[in-house]
């Protein structure tokens, strides 16, 4: 029997998801599955330290419990009994505006404020800024065709001040971009939909929460790995075929074959390899740069994809050095603030498990259009952090433990029209048949995201080889 063979570059895991799904295929000697990663190490963004008495993550932290596609993989790969849910003692965040953290007021969903009374309680935003925002109950219905910056659509409804101080911050914790040219399509796809339908933004939520509360959802809306998100990437490799994943094994060039198999990769050091099928998992610029010769459409979709640069100092301080009660999940930072942090989040609080090692605190520096703070040096962000620290939490004590993780390039920005543009990327595809592409700058940057989009792209492979795939 003639065997197939699977070439998937990036091992992050988009890539290893994406090797999971074809595994039995690959056990059942239908297809070989060879995957390769540049770095001397798996997992892409997602990187967790547990050498100090604590779990502390580099990268993501949690995934959402409404796309259940990375916790179902968990529960397969045998990690279900580690899946936890947020502290249930512990609810919301806090914002640091004007030298002081304020709680954000309750009901605030995607940076739209549906419950106008909190909202009113809060100090964080001005009585202009308040007032502003409760004409969205009386503006008339605001009219859209197409994609539109997120921070226009929610400006449009509740003030520049609400967006700024409250949107924005939250926005950016999740996708570290600029909230005035974040797609709407792209990232909240519901607020378009909520906006055509409604006439005020704040009575379409009400009426999405009846319905949601009368199902009776309140569990929390996160979940993690209470052993760390690296154990994902851990079981992923352990559960793929010894031998056929290759690390520091970076591929220089895809070439089109006139014979045998269609596609043959070059490697920056050891022999080529041919392949019938290559799956890209690897960010939208390396992708470019490996399909400018075969797919050229295709490669300046992906190159017009912007990144942010981001740095996540993972520390773990001495209970008595902080002089506060962390009462919340942490705290965000608006634009304007004069601070370099973007957020800080309090691991014990968060997920209500303890460290041996003492308190963990994890500060991220980073966003879109700003400086690249992945570039500054160990010394350089040390000092940062620890004014800021002692700015927005009093903190006045280095840490007993400190590792910063840098991540270049690391956040795939969904400006406007990105959606569009993923979809002239498909039909581009085609120009290249056995050439498939995955990863967070296409339909969701979480790790769910990821997981669904793999699944999608193994399925994709699999048909196009006919082979086909055993439930998993």
């Amino acid at each position: 029997m003639d065997v197939k063979r699977v070439a998937i570059i990036g091992g992050g895991v988009s890539g290893l998801a994406l090797a999971y799904r074809l595994e039995p295929a690959a056990r059942a000697g239908q297809i070989e599955v060879h995957l390769f990663e540049a770095k001397d190490r798996l997992g892409g963004v997602i990187q967790t330290d547990r050498e100090h008495g604590a779990v502390l993550e580099g990268g993501p932290d949690s995934m959402l419990r409404r796309k259940p596609e990375a916790a179902e993989l968990c529960r397969a790969l045998g990690l279900g009994p580690h899946l936890i849910g947020g502290n249930p003692e512990v609810h919301g965040a806090y914002i640091y505006h004007r030298q002081r953290l304020h709680p954000i007021p309750e009901g605030v969903v995607a940076g739209v404020p549906t419950d106008l009374g909190e909202l009113w309680k809060s100090g964080l935003i001005s009585v202009a800024g308040k007032l502003r925002a409760s004409m969205d109950l009386v503006l008339p219905r605001f009219r859209i065709s197409g994609d539109m910056g997120l921070g226009k659509l929610l400006a449009s409804r509740f003030g520049q001040e609400v967006v700024d101080v409250l949107a924005q911050p939250m926005l950016s914790g999740i996708y570290a971009g600029q909230a005035y040219e974040l797609s709407t399509a792209g990232t909240f796809p519901q607020l378009l939909e909520m906006a055509s339908e409604s006439r005020s933004l704040i009575l379409g939520y009400r009426r999405l929460r009846a319905t949601t509360q009368a199902k009776g959802v309140s569990e929390s809306p996160f979940l993690t790995l209470d052993v760390g998100m690296s154990a994902l990437i851990e079981a992923l490799t352990a559960a793929l075929t010894a031998g056929l994943v290759h690390i520091a094994m970076p591929v220089a060039g895809i070439e089109k074959m006139r014979e045998g198999r269609p596609w043959r990769l070059h490697f920056a050091h050891g022999p080529s390899l041919t392949a019938d099928c290559v799956a890209l998992a690897t960010p939208a610029y390396v992708s470019a740069d490996l399909l400018q010769p075969i797919a050229l459409a295709a490669s300046r979709l992906l190159e017009s994809i912007e990144y942010a640069n981001l740095a996540v100092a993972a520390s773990v301080y001495d209970p008595l050095d902080i002089p506060m009660t962390l009462d919340r999940t942490g705290f965000l930072v608006p634009r304007g603030e004069g601070l370099a942090m973007t957020a800080c989040t309090w691991s014990q609080s968060k997920w209500g498990t303890k460290a041996a090692g003492g308190v963990p605190l994890r500060v991220f520096f980073g966003r879109a259009g700003g400086e690249d703070v992945s570039a500054w040096d160990d010394a350089q962000l040390t000092q940062v952090m620890a004014r800021e620290m002692r700015l927005t939490m009093g903190i006045d004590k280095p840490p007993r433990y400190l590792r910063i993780f840098r991540w270049p390039r690391s956040m795939p920005q969904y400006s406007v029209g990105h959606p569009e543009r993923m979809w002239q990327l498909r039909q581009a595809l085609l120009a290249a048949p056995g050439i498939f592409a995955a990863g967070s700058f296409f339909q969701g940057v979480g790790i769910p995201d990821c997981v669904r989009q793999a699944n999608q792209t193994a399925d994709a492979v699999a048909k196009f080889l006919r082979v086909p795939l055993e439930e998993r």
